[in-house]
């Protein structure tokens, strides 16, 4: 599956997403300009945001990306701590259905 970065990161890209662009330009008086756009990213657009090196295609496989161990540490441990909110909640709800049983 063919995916889009911001070059040289790893943030993903999905069409309708507005890239801010910064270009430099150097003046034949030695000067520079400077010049920041906006950008949607479309498909009519790509070809034109992967020639100036906007944009990067990448081929991912995975259907999870985790670029960062510490990323997966965080995730991990926030399913962890929901899970074990879950598993205390049900045992609070299956007391309350037992005492109205009774």
């Amino acid at each position: 599956m063919t995916k889009y970065f911001l070059a040289g990161t790893s943030d993903e890209l999905e069409f309708g997403d507005v890239i801010e662009a910064f270009f430099e330009k150097k003046l034949k008086s030695g000067k520079k300009k400077y010049e920041t756009v906006e950008c949607k990213f479309t498909k009519e657009t790509l070809p034109y945001l992967l020639d100036m090196e906007i944009v990067e295609e990448r081929e991912a496989n995975d259907l999870i990306d985790f670029d960062d161990d510490l990323e997966v540490d965080e995730a991990w441990e926030e399913m962890t701590e929901r899970i074990s909110e879950l598993e205390d909640r049900v045992t609070e709800l299956e007391g309350i259905i037992a005492d109205r049983k009774k």
